[in-house]
């Protein structure tokens, strides 16, 4: 894999959905990498995650760790067999995830036009404000907005997970805790959030039900065919 060279493939051949382009990208480019080890050095799979890393760079994709390589050799060995756990874990979730979008008919990647998006940021602005002047202690505060920004994120992507929202959901809950009842109004805000993804998500439902299926030709009879027009007995 030189430095500068092309992919052994073409990049149109991926799949639309991002996730699902990101580990097809990633099957080929491990195979590339298993025929072309070099027993001398690590620059071979040093280039695998770099270009892993930039694809998903590229298509927003938070991964769940970090592809921040080692500068040195001696240590890049053990980080690179956690980094292949860490990439085998986030794909087997995909797949799953994938799978069980398919399997249930339901959609699981939205895309939100712009009125579902200012609705989204308007609810998670006033939460912010809500939470800015309410009791929590400051470490509690930085948690929650990290949760919104990273939220707010996924919102201004051009597919947005589903199960984003839920996540963020749970965090922000567990964080506030129980008992914090001048934070009640940030509860009901994000209820609503909650109904602002459901009509993005029946919205995307119905238009998938919309999408013109591609219909079958049936071929007539060949032109030098002969078609007898009697009846047999």
């Amino acid at each position: 894999m030189n430095r500068y060279a092309p992919f052994n493939f073409d990049l149109g051949e991926l799949p639309h959905d991002p996730e699902e382009a990101f580990m097809e990208f990633d099957a080929r480019l491990f195979e590339y990498v298993e025929a072309n080890k070099d027993q001398q050095s690590w620059s071979v799979e040093r280039r695998y995650i770099s270009r892993l890393k930039a694809f998903a760079d590229e298509h927003e994709i938070n991964l769940p760790f970090s592809l921040k390589i080692p500068i040195e050799d001696d240590a890049f060995g053990e980080w690179y067999r956690w980094a292949l756990d860490q990439i085998d874990y986030y794909k087997t979730r995909l797949t799953i995830r994938t799978h069980r979008g398919k399997t249930s008919g339901t959609v699981t990647i939205l895309t939100l036009n712009d009125g579902f998006r200012v609705e989204i940021h308007n609810r998670l602005n006033q939460i912010r404000s809500y939470i800015e002047s309410s009791p929590l202690d400051e470490k509690k505060k930085d948690a929650i907005y990290s949760k919104i920004a990273a939220l707010q994120a996924e919102v201004d992507k051009s597919k947005t997970r589903l199960d984003a929202f839920l996540s963020v959901q749970l965090d922000i809950t567990a964080a506030i805790g129980k008992g914090a009842e001048s934070l009640e109004p940030v509860v009901k805000l994000l209820d609503s959030v909650k109904k602002i993804f459901s009509r993005a998500k029946d919205e995307n439902e119905q238009a998938a039900l919309e999408k013109p299926q591609e219909r079958r030709l049936i071929e007539g009879p060949k032109r030098d065919q002969e078609v007898d027009d009697e009846i047999p007995f």
